[in-house]
């Protein structure tokens, strides 16, 4: 079943939901990726999903910094795990190919969504509707 983003799972703001639903876009394409058993297809998914992943994180902090968020740090941190996590399961598709890798990235890659946008993202929220929603600290 598909990922979706639901309101629930919004920060309270724009720049940053809408990063967000992109996430879950690129993650339900690496996951159709995964099931069609290409895997070109898969490398070309997880490399789009780790450049938008990056460029994402980068907002993200930036964003959080200026809106006063505190634990920035630990984000940064989190975000550079998860980053590893995505190379390492590109290297592990790259080096051995199979269905075991497939339902590993696609557990992480959920997890991921879940762990990180729920039970770290949100805690931004209270900071975050101090702010105008389209706020990007630009």
């Amino acid at each position: 079943m598909a990922l979706q983003w639901t309101p629930k799972m919004s920060v309270g703001n724009e720049v940053i939901d809408q990063d967000h639903q992109r996430l879950v876009t690129l993650i339900n394409e690496t996951e159709a990726a995964l099931r069609s058993s290409d895997r070109n297809a898969v490398l070309n998914a997880l490399d789009e999903l780790a450049q938008y992943g990056l460029m994402h994180f980068e907002t993200e902090e930036r964003i959080g910094r200026a809106a006063g968020c505190p634990g920035m740090d630990g984000m940064h941190s989190s975000h550079q795990k998860l980053n590893e996590q995505l190379n390492h399961c590109r290297d592990d598709i790259e080096a051995r190919w199979g269905q075991d890798i497939a339902d590993e990235v696609v557990a992480l890659l959920r997890a991921w969504l879940v762990d990180h946008v729920i039970h770290e993202d949100l805690k931004m929220r209270p900071w975050l509707l101090k702010h105008a929603l389209n706020f990007s600290a630009a």
